[in-house]
């Protein structure tokens, strides 16, 4: 029986996670195999359930490919060529779950890059009013950053992440009183193993709040807004930032020249997000100030503005604890009925990355695509990105996803 439920779990993978009469609601949770205490199920990826204890297996599979035009005059500028390529941009597995409703925990690797490299491996108490997390995860900083990149409208977040911290070893407290989030924490800025970088590493406060105004019809009409801020100590005194043109594939397009006497660094975020049915806007600012011994105290920003419409009766998701957006479940998935044809949503979005106060330049991007849901497990991004550098050229980036979550 066990496995058959190996056999079966990816079948109802591309299916969307419901019983073939069942017009593949992703809501159900079919019983796969289950004994003595102990039960697997299936929704949206493979659950456990046994005396206290539950959890969940899941992971992502997501591969890129992508034409980048030739420009000489950016070659000369970056000093390396643009080359087309294909990537497994991420590929990861995940145990995740519950100890008597109090008790998480997730650990979760990635081996897109050829080893084993932790992403989130955490513990915490939960289900209070206060809860507390620690371990290696994400930095409260910024919707998008929070967002998880199995939700995100496009390939890449914007421009302006690079200022995002993401993923650092510490301790949070968190919140998610009836329409608001909060969390805030202590961090010191660690490597692909949650080790600190350096022995001098210090360590950085960071914080976020949420208010959703409304959020009605489940989701279908909200309004979102936040703030975030970090103070941090660059590890070694050294700070740079590089970023590419919204594409992994591409060569960082732009740089900072490297601040090697950085007291500290202070961020401050701006987010906001609107739901109306079928429809979407999003945006973000994010500002850098760096203190420094020996120079004028540069001041770094970014921010984008999307939006999304779907030409489907679908809608995006929203994750109401975590003040973020979550799974799309297409109200008509592949292979569930006939002449389903899942959900189909158009992008466009436009973002910019400012390093004009070191003299480092300024880049561009304007991106539109569609987006193919197949099942809630499945989807397909097709998108064109225009990356400008200013005062030196364009060129156009036509790139590709095919993605499996579970």
């Amino acid at each position: 029986m066990f496995t058959h439920a190996l056999i079966l779990g990816p079948v109802l993978l591309l299916g969307g996670g419901g019983d073939p009469g069942s017009g593949g609601d992703p809501d159900l949770e079919p019983t796969l195999f289950q004994g003595t205490g102990l039960s697997w199920t299936w929704k949206d990826g493979l659950r456990y359930k046994a005396s206290g204890v539950e959890g969940k297996i899941g992971g992502r599979i997501q591969h890129d490919v992508a034409y980048i035009g030739n420009n000489s005059a950016l070659e000369s500028a970056l000093g390396t060529p643009l080359e087309d390529g294909s990537e497994f941009r991420r590929s990861r597995i995940y145990f995740s779950g519950e100890i008597q409703d109090h008790l998480e925990y997730k650990v979760q690797y990635d081996f897109a890059g050829g080893d084993a490299d932790f992403k989130d491996a955490y513990l915490g108490l939960t289900g209070y009013d206060v809860n507390v997390r620690f371990g290696q995860f994400k930095e409260p900083f910024s919707l998008e950053e929070i967002t998880s990149s199995n939700y995100i409208d496009f390939m890449e977040r914007s421009l302006a992440n690079v200022f995002a911290p993401a993923r650092s070893t510490g301790v949070m407290v968190h919140g998610a009183p009836d329409g608001w989030t909060w969390a805030a924490g202590l961090f010191r800025d660690s490597n692909s193993y949650g080790d600190a970088l350096g022995a001098d590493a210090e360590w950085n406060a960071t914080g976020r709040v949420t208010w959703t105004p409304w959020n009605q019809d489940d989701g279908q009409d909200l309004l979102h807004v936040g703030i975030s801020a970090s103070f941090r100590s660059p590890a070694g005194d050294t700070l740079s930032l590089s970023q590419r043109p919204e594409s992994h594939i591409a060569p960082s397009f732009l740089a900072t020249t490297p601040i090697t006497d950085a007291e500290d660094a202070t961020l401050l975020g701006f987010e906001a997000a609107w739901v109306l049915g079928q429809f979407s806007l999003q945006g973000e600012f994010i500002q850098m100030d760096v203190s420094s011994t020996s120079m004028s105290d540069p001041t770094f920003n970014g921010f984008y503005v999307q939006g999304s419409f779907f030409l489907t009766e679908d809608h995006k998701a929203y994750d109401a604890k975590r003040g973020a957006f979550g799974r799309v479940k297409p109200n008509n998935p592949m292979w569930s009925e006939d002449e389903a044809c899942g959900a189909w949503e158009v992008k466009a979005r436009y973002s910019n990355l400012d390093f004009t106060d070191t003299n480092d330049g300024e880049l561009n991007d304007i991106g539109v695509g569609v987006n193919w849901y197949l099942t809630s497990n499945t989807k397909v991004m097709l998108e064109a990105i225009n990356a400008d550098l200013d005062n030196v050229d364009n060129t156009m980036i036509v790139q590709c996803r095919m993605q499996v979550t579970f």
